[in-house]
Protein backbone atom coordinates (compact mmCIF):
# COMPACT_ATOMS: atom_id res chain seq x y z
CA UNK A 1 0.00 0.00 0.00
CA UNK A 2 1.20 3.50 -0.82
CA UNK A 3 0.20 7.05 0.04
CA UNK A 4 0.84 10.29 -1.81
CA UNK A 5 0.09 13.89 -0.87
CA UNK A 6 0.34 16.17 -3.89
CA UNK A 7 0.07 19.85 -4.64
CA UNK A 8 -2.17 19.48 -7.70
CA UNK A 9 -2.63 23.10 -8.75
CA UNK A 10 -2.75 26.71 -7.65
CA UNK A 11 -5.37 29.26 -8.67
CA UNK A 12 -2.86 31.38 -10.59
CA UNK A 13 -0.15 30.18 -12.97
CA UNK A 14 1.45 33.28 -14.47
CA UNK A 15 4.69 35.20 -14.74
CA UNK A 16 5.96 35.85 -11.23
CA UNK A 17 3.51 33.37 -9.69
CA UNK A 18 4.08 29.86 -11.03
CA UNK A 19 2.01 26.74 -10.35
CA UNK A 20 4.18 25.74 -7.37
CA UNK A 21 3.73 29.12 -5.65
CA UNK A 22 0.89 31.21 -4.20
CA UNK A 23 0.12 34.54 -2.57
CA UNK A 24 -2.19 35.32 0.35
CA UNK A 25 -5.80 34.71 -0.67
CA UNK A 26 -4.91 32.31 -3.49
CA UNK A 27 -6.64 28.91 -3.68
CA UNK A 28 -4.56 25.73 -3.68
CA UNK A 29 -5.81 22.30 -4.88
CA UNK A 30 -4.49 19.18 -3.12
CA UNK A 31 -4.82 15.47 -3.83
CA UNK A 32 -4.36 12.49 -1.52
CA UNK A 33 -3.90 9.15 -3.27
CA UNK A 34 -4.06 5.73 -1.61
CA UNK A 35 -2.46 2.93 -3.63
CA UNK A 36 -4.09 -0.43 -2.79
CA UNK A 37 -2.84 -3.95 -3.25
CA UNK A 38 -5.43 -6.73 -3.51
CA UNK A 39 -7.00 -7.53 -0.14
CA UNK A 40 -8.78 -5.95 2.79
CA UNK A 41 -7.86 -3.12 5.17
CA UNK A 42 -9.98 -2.65 8.31
CA UNK A 43 -10.47 0.35 10.60
CA UNK A 44 -8.82 2.54 7.98
CA UNK A 45 -8.27 6.23 8.77
CA UNK A 46 -6.65 8.85 6.55
CA UNK A 47 -5.58 12.22 7.95
CA UNK A 48 -3.93 15.27 6.43
CA UNK A 49 -2.45 18.06 8.56
CA UNK A 50 -2.16 21.48 6.94
CA UNK A 51 0.86 23.72 7.06
CA UNK A 52 0.46 26.88 9.16
CA UNK A 53 0.17 29.08 6.08
CA UNK A 54 -2.90 27.20 4.76
CA UNK A 55 -6.56 26.96 5.77
CA UNK A 56 -9.13 24.42 4.53
CA UNK A 57 -11.72 25.72 2.05
CA UNK A 58 -13.70 22.72 0.85
CA UNK A 59 -13.78 19.12 -0.33
CA UNK A 60 -14.13 18.55 -4.09
CA UNK A 61 -14.38 14.79 -4.72
CA UNK A 62 -13.28 11.22 -3.98
CA UNK A 63 -12.62 8.83 -6.86
CA UNK A 64 -11.80 5.12 -7.01
CA UNK A 65 -9.86 3.74 -9.97
CA UNK A 66 -12.08 0.65 -10.23
CA UNK A 67 -15.53 -0.59 -9.16
CA UNK A 68 -13.64 -3.48 -7.55
CA UNK A 69 -12.58 -1.06 -4.78
CA UNK A 70 -15.21 -0.58 -2.07
CA UNK A 71 -15.20 1.46 1.14
CA UNK A 72 -17.54 0.78 4.06
CA UNK A 73 -16.93 4.13 5.76
CA UNK A 74 -17.18 7.72 4.57
CA UNK A 75 -15.35 9.28 1.64
CA UNK A 76 -16.24 12.73 3.00
CA UNK A 77 -13.72 14.34 5.38
CA UNK A 78 -14.29 15.78 8.84
CA UNK A 79 -12.48 19.00 9.67
CA UNK A 80 -10.78 19.07 13.07
CA UNK A 81 -12.07 21.55 15.67
CA UNK A 82 -8.92 23.65 15.34
CA UNK A 83 -9.26 23.72 11.54
CA UNK A 84 -5.73 22.40 11.07
CA UNK A 85 -6.40 18.89 9.70
CA UNK A 86 -8.81 16.66 7.77
CA UNK A 87 -9.82 13.12 8.74
CA UNK A 88 -11.44 10.39 6.60
CA UNK A 89 -12.96 7.50 8.58
CA UNK A 90 -12.80 4.98 5.72
CA UNK A 91 -13.63 1.85 7.70
CA UNK A 92 -13.09 -1.35 5.72
CA UNK A 93 -11.45 -0.97 2.31
CA UNK A 94 -11.66 -3.94 -0.05
CA UNK A 95 -9.71 -4.22 -3.28
CA UNK A 96 -11.11 -7.26 -5.10
CA UNK A 97 -8.81 -6.82 -8.10
CA UNK A 98 -6.42 -9.78 -7.86
CA UNK A 99 -4.31 -8.78 -10.88
CA UNK A 100 -0.79 -8.41 -9.37
CA UNK A 101 0.25 -6.01 -12.12
CA UNK A 102 -2.41 -3.45 -11.20
CA UNK A 103 -2.46 -1.10 -8.22
CA UNK A 104 -5.91 0.34 -7.64
CA UNK A 105 -6.27 3.78 -6.06
CA UNK A 106 -8.58 6.05 -4.13
CA UNK A 107 -7.95 9.75 -4.81
CA UNK A 108 -9.28 12.58 -2.64
CA UNK A 109 -9.23 16.18 -3.86
CA UNK A 110 -9.73 19.26 -1.70
CA UNK A 111 -8.86 22.96 -1.63
CA UNK A 112 -7.12 25.24 0.80
CA UNK A 113 -6.30 28.94 0.80
CA UNK A 114 -3.15 30.82 1.77
CA UNK A 115 -3.83 32.60 5.05
CA UNK A 116 -2.80 36.16 5.90
CA UNK A 117 -0.56 35.09 8.79
CA UNK A 118 3.10 35.44 9.79
CA UNK A 119 3.87 31.99 8.35
CA UNK A 120 2.89 33.25 4.87
CA UNK A 121 5.97 35.46 4.53
CA UNK A 122 7.81 35.96 1.28
CA UNK A 123 9.95 32.99 0.13
CA UNK A 124 8.65 30.71 2.90
CA UNK A 125 7.69 27.15 1.93
CA UNK A 126 4.67 25.22 3.14
CA UNK A 127 3.98 21.47 3.05
CA UNK A 128 1.11 19.28 4.28
CA UNK A 129 1.56 15.88 5.93
CA UNK A 130 -0.71 12.84 5.37
CA UNK A 131 -0.98 9.76 7.61
CA UNK A 132 -2.82 6.46 6.98
CA UNK A 133 -3.53 3.84 9.64
CA UNK A 134 -5.39 0.52 9.59
CA UNK A 135 -5.93 -2.40 11.94
CA UNK A 136 -2.98 -4.78 12.03
CA UNK A 137 -0.49 -2.30 10.61
CA UNK A 138 2.37 -1.69 13.04
CA UNK A 139 3.47 1.62 11.53
CA UNK A 140 1.41 4.31 9.84
CA UNK A 141 2.00 5.17 6.20
CA UNK A 142 3.21 8.76 5.89
CA UNK A 143 3.48 11.21 3.00
CA UNK A 144 4.58 14.84 2.76
CA UNK A 145 3.49 17.09 -0.09
CA UNK A 146 5.90 19.00 -2.28
CA UNK A 147 6.56 22.46 -0.81
CA UNK A 148 4.36 25.37 -1.80
CA UNK A 149 6.36 28.58 -2.17
CA UNK A 150 4.75 31.60 -0.56
CA UNK A 151 5.03 34.88 -2.47
CA UNK A 152 4.54 38.33 -1.01
CA UNK A 153 3.39 40.95 -3.54
CA UNK A 154 4.99 44.40 -3.43
CA UNK A 155 3.03 47.61 -3.89
CA UNK A 156 3.96 51.26 -4.33
CA UNK A 157 1.71 53.60 -2.34
CA UNK A 158 1.71 57.40 -2.56
CA UNK A 159 -0.58 60.02 -0.99
CA UNK A 160 -1.10 63.68 -1.88
CA UNK A 161 -3.41 66.50 -0.75
CA UNK A 162 -4.53 69.45 -2.90
CA UNK A 163 -6.53 72.40 -1.60
CA UNK A 164 -8.67 74.50 -3.94
CA UNK A 165 -7.12 72.94 -7.00
CA UNK A 166 -3.49 72.98 -5.93
CA UNK A 167 -2.81 75.41 -3.07
CA UNK A 168 -1.11 74.26 0.11
CA UNK A 169 -3.39 76.30 2.40
CA UNK A 170 -7.01 77.30 2.26
CA UNK A 171 -10.10 78.60 4.01
CA UNK A 172 -13.27 77.05 5.38
CA UNK A 173 -15.35 75.77 2.50
CA UNK A 174 -12.44 75.23 0.10
CA UNK A 175 -12.48 71.96 -1.77
CA UNK A 176 -9.81 69.50 -0.62
CA UNK A 177 -8.71 66.59 -2.80
CA UNK A 178 -7.04 63.55 -1.24
CA UNK A 179 -5.22 61.43 -3.80
CA UNK A 180 -4.08 57.91 -2.96
CA UNK A 181 -2.13 56.06 -5.65
CA UNK A 182 -1.43 52.32 -5.57
CA UNK A 183 0.72 50.51 -8.07
CA UNK A 184 2.22 47.07 -8.43
CA UNK A 185 6.00 46.71 -8.57
CA UNK A 186 7.26 45.24 -11.86
CA UNK A 187 7.75 41.48 -11.60
CA UNK A 188 5.76 41.22 -8.36
CA UNK A 189 2.81 38.77 -8.24
CA UNK A 190 -0.79 39.98 -8.08
CA UNK A 191 -1.92 41.07 -4.61
CA UNK A 192 -5.25 39.79 -3.26
CA UNK A 193 -7.49 41.09 -0.46
CA UNK A 194 -5.76 44.48 -0.45
CA UNK A 195 -7.10 46.93 2.15
CA UNK A 196 -6.13 50.61 2.13
CA UNK A 197 -7.15 53.37 4.52
CA UNK A 198 -6.52 57.11 4.57
CA UNK A 199 -7.49 58.91 7.82
CA UNK A 200 -9.40 62.16 7.29
CA UNK A 201 -9.22 65.18 9.65
CA UNK A 202 -11.42 65.28 12.74
CA UNK A 203 -12.01 67.64 15.64
CA UNK A 204 -13.56 66.61 18.94
CA UNK A 205 -14.17 63.16 17.42
CA UNK A 206 -16.22 64.72 14.59
CA UNK A 207 -15.29 64.67 10.93
CA UNK A 208 -14.29 67.98 9.35
CA UNK A 209 -15.23 66.68 5.90
CA UNK A 210 -18.60 67.53 4.34
CA UNK A 211 -20.20 66.37 1.08
CA UNK A 212 -17.44 63.85 0.24
CA UNK A 213 -17.22 62.15 -3.16
CA UNK A 214 -15.10 59.24 -4.34
CA UNK A 215 -13.54 58.55 -7.73
CA UNK A 216 -11.43 55.57 -8.90
CA UNK A 217 -9.07 55.96 -11.84
CA UNK A 218 -7.73 52.60 -13.01
CA UNK A 219 -4.89 53.01 -15.49
CA UNK A 220 -4.83 49.27 -16.25
CA UNK A 221 -8.58 49.07 -16.87
CA UNK A 222 -8.98 46.12 -14.50
CA UNK A 223 -11.15 47.59 -11.71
Amino acid sequence: MTLRSDLAATEIDALGNAADAAVVGELVTHTLTLGLAAGTLRDSVLREAFADALAYVGFLRAETSSPLVTVSGSLTPVLAADGRSLSFALGTIVNADVDPTTTETITFTYRSIVRNVAAARDSATSSSTARFTAAGRVDPVLAVSAPLRILEPRLDVAAAIRIAGGATAGSVGDEVTYELTLGGVAGSPTAHEVAVSLPLPTAAARSLVSAPSFVVADTAGLV
